[in-house]
């Protein structure tokens, strides 16, 4: 019985190569650091060292190479180079030289922690946790080889020696959520279902928005018929991340769209890791490069193109992610979801009325589509329909009252419909099933700044929007918007430039700044920027007030 390990090699470079990243100790032996005795090979040992120590992978292991050949019995530098090695994921060459250098420390943790770690990496399991045990022996202490031995132990089936470990971890780290969330891996597969629970609920407690414990407990709660609680937990985890395969899977079988697709262990199977983690840092241009691979490696892989699909949209390159979704067949179990991303895509583009078509293709066909159903929600009130995003979303806050995505749809589309109360109240209602509910939190501030009215509230309500999204283009422009407001002409003008040059293609951020510039003394400033949100195709009572700014500027 194997426990679910990501990408385990990858941890372990990690962890010895950041000697302790999540806890560290700073207690690294000085055995494998003690230089060698020839001058020549001690000069270029210490650069090697020096190198190594500042990121500089490359040259350190030129510099150990030179080293090595002024000192070839030299086990110290050995075991540099096998530690440089395993950084360069070069897992063979790494292991021939700890072999050769072992005799010599095989007393010294540190170089027993990297040995293990090039075993683990090779899948040699037992010898792995032969040399961390002994590791773990003679420095209980260490914090680097403990987090490699309860993952170790777990592997090879030793589950109460594995929790064993990660308790000692808990008891000396009791705030890293971490811990509670691998201890829940190892009771899972230890059968200790309860336990396990309990460990993600931890976990989740610890950190409210720790994905992996809710994408644990949605899983846990859909094996136990629980659809409701397991809807709840995958919908935060696509609040948080909307293309997360595990959180879409598991709503997907919630709702019976069709899509059953492959487990998650399909993903690593199919080695879609590599793509997933340099999206999730946001190297979208790398991603890319990495799916279209993929693609050459598994072009009937309806997988690798839908995750191709979502990467050109992450990109914004929108056309290139529709072609991609629509090379999807009909008979793919995938199939409706790479649908919904194409009537998604669309609605990005601006090309409303093409996504009101596909979306409502697409729920005749599917009609338990919860996303597609929000989707066409929106649409609705983004054509000034709002009383039918209404019709649809009432009926769903009540069969889902703490759906924070439904509350907040249908609060928008009560502020469309001019019901400005029962709008605040279900903004208020997001609010107190996540206080931390960014989107929800603007909407509040940035509609009491539209009237004139509480611009401290507003601008507090704004601000803690802000620390939770500081990069989120709507949300500086509504801070910028409330300082306007409140006569704070100097810091409003600083924020909605800002705002402009994270979002310059959104009307009502371009006629912001406009307003700012023109309030400023700066007209011609002012006149280009309504003339270009002008431009930008905004809704009808917008673009007759842009007209409206235009004239009266442009009279001599």
């Amino acid at each position: 019985m194997k426990i679910e390990l990501q990408k385990l090699s990858v941890l372990i470079l990690l962890f010895l190569t950041s000697c302790g990243a999540l806890i560290s100790t700073g207690n690294k032996p000085s055995n494998v650091a003690a230089p060698p005795p020839n001058q020549v090979a001690l000069t270029y040992y210490t650069r090697g060292s020096y190198l190594l120590e500042n990121g500089d992978v490359a040259g350190a292991e030129a510099a150990f190479k030179q080293a090595l050949a002024a000192d070839p019995s030299s086990t110290k530098v050995k075991a540099k180079l096998a530690e440089v090695y395993l950084r360069q994921n070069r897992v063979e060459e790494a292991y021939k030289l700890a072999l050769e250098a072992l005799p010599d420390f095989k007393n010294d943790p540190y170089f027993l922690m990297l040995i293990g770690g090039i075993e683990l990496s090779k899948g040699d399991t037992e010898s792995a946790r032969e040399h961390l045990e002994s590791a773990a022996t003679i420095d209980p202490e260490n914090d680097d080889i403990l987090m490699l031995l309860w993952r170790v132990e777990a592997e090879a089936g030793r589950f109460d020696e594995s929790i064993s470990v990660l308790d000692k971890l808990a008891s000396k780290y009791p705030d890293i959520a971490e811990i509670h969330y691998w201890l829940g891996l190892v009771k899972e597969a230890a059968g200790k279902s309860a336990e396990s629970k309990a460990e993600f609920e931890t976990a989740l407690k610890m950190e409210p928005n720790n994905l992996p414990s809710m994408i644990k407990l949605g899983l846990i709660a859909l094996r136990a018929g629980d659809n409701a609680t397991a809807e709840k937990y995958f919908r935060r985890v696509l609040d948080l991340d909307p293309q997360n395969m595990e959180a879409l899977q598991g709503m997907a079988a919630i709702k019976g769209s069709g899509y059953t697709g492959p487990s998650p262990g399909g993903i690593e199977e199919l080695g879609l890791g590599i793509a997933i983690e340099l999206m999730d840092k946001g190297k979208f241009d790398e991603a890319l490069v990495e799916l279209q691979r993929l693609q050459e490696k598994h072009p009937d892989n309806m997988l690798v193109i839908f995750f191709l699909g979502l990467a050109y949209e992450s990109e914004k390159d929108f056309p290139k992610a529709i072609d991609t979704y629509e090379s999807i067949p009909e008979e793919s179990s995938i199939y409706p979801l790479a649908q919904f991303r194409i009537a998604a895509a669309l609605a990005m583009m601006k090309k409303t009325d093409e996504a009101l078509r596909r979306t409502e293709s697409l729920l005749q066909k599917y009609p338990g589509m919860v996303d597609a159903a929000l989707l066409l929600a929106n649409l609705y009130t983004d054509k000034d329909q709002a009383a039918k995003a209404i019709e649809i979303l009432e009926p769903m806050a009540k069969t889902s009252p703490d759906d924070e995505r439904v509350l907040y749809s249908l609060g928008a589309a009560y502020y469309a419909a001019g019901r400005f109360k029962e709008s605040m109240d279900a903004m208020r209602k997001v609010l107190e099933i996540n206080p931390e509910n960014a989107e929800a939190l603007n909407f509040i501030g940035y509609s009491l700044a539209e009237r004139g009215e509480r611009l401290d509230e507003a601008e507090s309500l704004i601000l803690k929007a802000m620390k939770l999204k500081p990069d989120s283009p709507e949300i500086v422009d509504s801070l910028g918007w409330v300082y306007f407001q409140q006569g704070k002409t100097d810091k409003a003008v600083v924020l909605l430039e800002q705002a402009y040059k994270l979002e310059p293609d959104d009307p009502t951020i371009a006629e912001h700044f406009a307003d700012a510039c023109l309030k400023t003394g700066k007209k011609d400033m002012a006149l280009e920027l309504y003339r270009k949100a002008l431009g930008l195709k905004p809704k009808p009572d917008q673009a007759k007030r842009l007209k409206e700014k235009i004239n009266s500027i442009s009279k001599p």
